[in-house]
């Protein structure tokens, strides 16, 4: 009699499937984005004047914000008044977009009518002032 040699046709798989693994990982990426809050300029921080009667403005546009001591910064660079009036005159600012200005409780009002005014003779229509809500 001849001997039946068996041989095993089942080799084990190993593998590890990671799309489920990627799946929770995007998931929680696109959890922590959603649930975070986006600061506009994370550096400047300012003790805005009260009102009781403001109004929520859009956050599209430039804002230009406004200290005690006279600096004036636009995001994370600072400007004189005259850098001011270069930056908008230079023509990469289009005249349709709008600009918040934010500017400390003790700012003088002369210091926001000259900012104004510099946005008026370069073209720029919507200017807003932003004030924080009392609690009046």
């Amino acid at each position: 009699m001849s001997k039946v040699k068996f041989t095993r046709r089942l080799n084990p798989n190993a593998s590890t499937d990671l799309i489920p693994m990627i799946d929770v990982v995007f998931q929680l990426v696109v959890f922590f984005l959603m649930s975070s809050t986006f600061i506009v300029a994370p550096g400047i921080t300012l003790d805005l004047p009260q009102s009781s009667t403001t109004e929520s403005i859009q956050n599209e546009g430039i804002t230009v914000f406004l200290f005690e001591d006279g600096r004036l910064f636009i995001a994370d660079q600072e400007y004189s008044m005259d850098g001011l009036a270069e930056y908008f005159s230079s023509g990469a600012v289009p005249a349709s977009t709008s600009v918040i200005i934010e500017g400390e409780s003790g700012v003088p009002y002369q210091r926001i009518i000259s900012v104004l005014d510099i946005l008026r003779k370069n073209g720029m229509k919507a200017a807003s002032l932003r004030a924080e809500t009392s609690s009046d």
